[in-house]
């Protein structure tokens, strides 16, 4: 059925003034010749055509027209492309993922004729995800390799129906090995089959490799596991992992805490017997230890292998431990009750090697000052001594309290580490420009620098924000790794609110942190022991708006540095590594330097790298070097096979050695897609034969062809009536030919009135 439709571009009182005016000026005649009544009809039809057509551009007339088509089905092939397909399909060795590429390159002009019918086949490549690809003249083009990570059959066949909701879907096919591999599926498998039978949808499934008589349920895994641990000699820590558990419902199993040493020599440190209560359960897992002597350990925790399990290899999981024969004892003075002190105990409290004795000096007990701390300080051997907005009025006092600033200062001559932390009371508004930890401070005071008790803050004493901390040299307090979105963790720490302004810095000092205007931020020496000066004190909000790990790493090499500890990753040549698991088939990045003996790199130093594989066998790894030290890749053909491996690296500078460092790493084979060796084809069998009655079966590949065939007689055979809108103007075609012919009717009335000599 046609229909007839107007769209003017305007109102109706304005297309009836338009008409009425066009069809007035046919009333005009000339009075000045005499034209023949041949003549004049000719006239008055020519200007009708164009007033009509005039007219016809106002009122936009068009049509819609209800065109009778066929109609079009569709059908959706979901192939699988996890690395389970990558396994043997049979006897001959040929993959799966190969045997399917055969399949369908050998139908390709099966495949042809459908496309060229009724009926749109719809391809997609699925793992947990979907991704439907191209189909072009030159056929087919399915992913080259099958390199997924899990089988997801449910969510992926969900997921394709739910794009065809509003064509006409004819049938499903799934061609996979079976293998559901989803921890946590997000679809379950008979939802989606039951929805396709409601639809009356066929599911034709086409299975690949052979099945394992074995069970193909049950599984353990250990997951989440941190891949390296540090602890001080004689101290409990605590290794946390979850064991995933599928098929052993009513069972008890036992997880193993193993020590191996570096002669590989294995030893049980703890066991857990879990009980299993649902068929797929997550527990977490908690295991603890307290080693004796120092040294580097492989750790793992390994839950040993139980019947019916055929998937052995995510049974352990790998990790590493160093234990410090000895650990760092820090005492934490702070007269700041809000939030820098929180966090910062939180994040040296946490570290296994530091342990931390803190104390608050209250502002609003002065009446008690100056206190004495003498116990304190002597109470044991502290390796770093930290004062955090602490006025030297509560400890120090010319005439009645000086053992305390004497015992300080006398610690910091024979090797502890002293930190003053910024504040409202510290350096000189705190009045240690009038103490004799002056000269012990890498900075220079001066005696305007008065914080007085109770009155408003000074704040021509700081720098007030937003603050961005930018290291102005390398050093070990500075080295972060990687930041959070992959760049330099300065460049993307939150700003400091505020600072304290250091009116100089002595000549003995070195300036390892500034402001993007260069004002002095974090500032150290030696006098003994290692002295550091941070102006700031809103490093929470690195913690709270950034990343905890790295406000925590910053702080534990603060610690470390100014214990003399930070040889704890190397002597003078050290190994970093973000982390040192991997799975078989990454590439392997680390990262090595040279440093003195205060932290700060080397310059002209060489590095040499080796590559220790399982064998012990040695290759050479070439280095990049960067600003302040070494960068290399070990690539993934290098690391072929699953086991410990080591990274060596020499410094030198000439022919001069300057030190050796080593660290390990493993690589380890965990693909649950390749744990199980068999086939599912009765998972894919019984979803089939839920949509029997609408003729859903399983297929061999070698049927195919036949289903293809059987594929095309559920063609639609009906038609359906599309409509089609059609309006003057808006093709270029019809625009084209309304304007030649408005000319066209303009140029005729034209040379009629010349040729009468009416113009």
């Amino acid at each position: 059925m046609n229909q007839l439709t107007f769209e003017p571009i305007a109102g109706p009182v304005f297309l009836i003034l338009m008409a009425a005016m066009l069809i007035a000026l046919l009333m005009l005649r000339p009075n000045f010749v005499r034209l023949t009544r041949s003549q004049l009809s000719t006239l008055v039809l020519i200007r009708a055509g164009i007033v009509l057509l005039a007219i016809l551009s106002l009122l936009r007339p068009g049509c819609i027209m209800q065109i009778e088509q066929p109609q079009t089905g569709v059908v959706q092939i979901f192939v699988d492309i996890t690395r389970s397909m990558q396994l043997p399909h049979g006897p001959g060795g040929e993959s799966r993922y190969e045997v399917l590429k055969a399949m369908i390159e050998k139908n390709r002009t099966a495949i042809d004729s459908l496309n060229e019918s009724n009926i749109k086949l719809r391809w997609f490549a699925f793992d947990t995800q979907l991704t439907e690809f191209e189909v072009s003249n030159e056929g087919v083009k399915i992913p080259l390799e099958a390199t997924g990570n899990e089988t997801d059959i449910g969510t992926s066949l969900n997921a394709g129906v739910q794009l065809v909701r509003n064509q006409r879907l004819l049938a499903a096919i799934v061609a996979s090995d079976g293998q559901q591999n989803a921890i946590d599926p997000q679809v379950g498998l008979n939802d989606t089959v039951r929805s396709l039978n409601d639809s009356q949808v066929p599911l034709f499934t086409i299975p690949f490799g052979q099945a394992d008589q074995s069970s193909q349920l049950a599984d353990l895994a250990i997951e989440n596991l941190a891949d390296q641990y540090s602890v001080r000699a004689n101290n409990q820590m605590r290794v946390t992992a979850t064991l995933t558990a599928r098929g052993f419902a009513g069972s008890q199993v036992p997880v193993q805490l193993v020590i191996v040493d570096r002669n590989g020599v294995e030893r049980i440190v703890d066991t857990q017997r879990i009980s299993i209560v649902e068929g797929f359960e997550q527990r977490p897992i908690q295991l603890n230890y307290t080693p004796e002597q120092a040294g580097q350990f492989q750790l793992l925790v390994r839950v040993p292998p139980q019947p019916n399990e055929s998937a052995l290899a995510n049974n352990e999981l790998p990790s590493f431990l160093t234990v410090e024969d000895r650990g760092i004892s820090v005492l934490y003075l702070y007269g700041n009750l809000l939030w820098e002190q929180k966090f910062l105990r939180a994040a040296l409290g946490a570290d296994s090697i530091i342990s931390i004795d803190a104390f608050p000096i209250d502002h609003r007990t002065r009446r008690n000052w100056p206190l004495d701390i003498s116990s304190l300080l002597t109470s044991k051997q502290y390796d770093v001594i930290v004062f955090g907005d602490v006025d030297s009025r509560a400890i120090y006092d010319a005439q009645l309290q000086v053992k305390n600033l004497d015992l300080l200062m006398e610690a910091i001559s024979q090797g502890t580490g002293f930190l003053m932390l910024g504040g409202r009371h510290s350096f000189g508004p705190g009045l240690y420009q009038q103490t004799p930890l002056a000269n012990y401070l890498p900075i220079l005071m001066e005696d305007f620098e008065i914080q007085n008790l109770d009155e408003p803050t000074r704040m021509d004493l700081h720098i007030t924000g937003p603050l961005r901390a930018k290291p102005l040299r390398s050093h070990f307090t500075t080295r972060l790794g990687q930041g959070v979105d992959g760049g330099d963790p300065w460049d993307e720490f939150p700003a400091l609110d505020v600072a304290n302004r250091f009116v100089g810095v002595k000549d003995t000092a070195s300036v390892l942190l500034a402001t993007e205007s260069n004002e002095p931020l974090m500032v150290v020496t030696t006098v003994g022991g290692r002295v550091m000066v941070f102006a700031a004190d809103s490093t929470w909000k690195w913690r709270l708006q950034y990343s905890s790990s790295l406000h925590a790493r910053f702080w534990r090499q603060v610690i470390l540095w100014l214990a003399g500890q930070d040889d704890l990753v190397g002597d003078d040549v050290w190994i970093s590594m973000q982390q040192r698991r991997f799975q078989l088939g990454q590439d392997v990045t680390f990262q090595a330097g040279v440093t003195s003996p205060t932290g700060e790199s080397v310059a002209n130093a060489q590095m040499a790298a080796y590559l220790v594989l399982p064998d012990g066998t040695r290759t050479v790894l070439e280095t990049q070097a960067t600003a302040d030290s070494f960068s290399g890749t070990i690539k993934r053909d290098q690391l072929s096979a699953a086991g410990l491996y080591s990274i060596e690296v020499i410094g030198s500078i000439g022919t001069q050695e300057l030190g050796s460092a080593e660290t390990r790493f493993v690589i380890f084979d965990n693909d649950r897609e390749k744990a199980v060796t068999g086939a599912n084809p009765e998972l894919l069998s019984r979803l089939a034969s839920q949509t029997q009655e609408w003729g859903g079966r399983v297929v061999h590949p070698d049927e195919f062809s036949e289903l293809l065939s059987e594929i095309q007689n559920l063609a639609p055979d009906n038609k359906i009536l599309i409509p089609q809108r059609w309006r003057l103007g808006e093709t270029w075609q019809d625009g084209l030919a309304f304007l030649f012919l408005f000319v066209g009717l303009l140029t005729v009335e034209w040379f009629l009135r010349k040729s009468w000599s009416l113009v």
